[in-house]
């Protein structure tokens, strides 16, 4: 089987879709494969050492964190439990998601807790947060609590609660999506929109700036 790096690098130019622009750069998935790759935004020697600092802590070993496979010559020649389990990991060695609160300042665990119930609930109903308001409008009723009905949603319980700050912990997100159950309605809208989710999970890092809870 061809290496991760001979695919992408053997890889002709429109084989390239770009499903997403993060913290550190624009993502892109090579057609008819589940390779993706990453082109980074040009940065300051001190975001740089940032960012390899973070995947030296973090390691290889779980299987939520994306593993590198080496620097290309050329720049172009999940589900929720997974999601929220990866979180966990992360704060475990005292780090905030930069995707899911893009350029932050002083984010928290709770900033992270918030917006994953955000891609949850987005994940659900297979749409933007707020998608038919402006951003202060959405900076308003995010200011004032007010959120979607979720009834009928799979895991609504979880999103309520990330939402009202009722999580300590990511870990505590996991438990109850692992623990609960949805009902058959739910389970098919939930396997239904789970093809997308990492689209939306990386599309998180556009947003999630002005979902915060601001």
């Amino acid at each position: 089987m061809a290496s991760h790096r001979r695919i992408v690098t053997e890889a002709k130019h429109e084989q390239f879709k770009v499903v997403g622009v993060g913290s550190f750069g624009d993502v892109y998935r090579v057609a008819d494969t589940e390779i993706a790759f990453k082109i980074p935004f040009e940065k300051e020697e001190a975001e740089q050492a940032t960012e390899e600092q973070i995947y030296s802590r973090l390691g290889t070993s779980h299987p939520f964190i994306l593993r590198s496979y080496g620097e290309a010559e050329s720049p172009i020649s999940g589900d929720q439990v997974s999601t929220a389990q990866q979180l966990s990991y992360q704060h475990r060695h005292d780090i905030q998601d930069p995707s899911l609160a893009e350029r932050m300042l002083d984010q928290t665990e709770t900033d992270d807790i918030f917006a994953l119930g955000t891609v949850i609930y987005e994940i659900s109903v297979g749409h933007r947060l707020y998608a038919d308001k402006s951003d202060s409008e959405i900076y308003q009723l995010i200011q004032k609590r007010e959120f979607p009905d979720t009834a009928g949603l799979a895991f609504r319980t979880v999103i309520d609660k990330c939402w009202r700050n009722q999580y300590r912990s990511a870990e505590e997100v996991t438990l109850d999506l692992a623990s609960e159950r949805p009902t058959r309605q739910s389970l098919l809208q939930y396997f239904g929109l789970s093809l997308g989710v990492l689209l939306v999970i990386i599309a998180i890092g556009r947003s999630s700036t002005r979902l915060s809870k601001r």
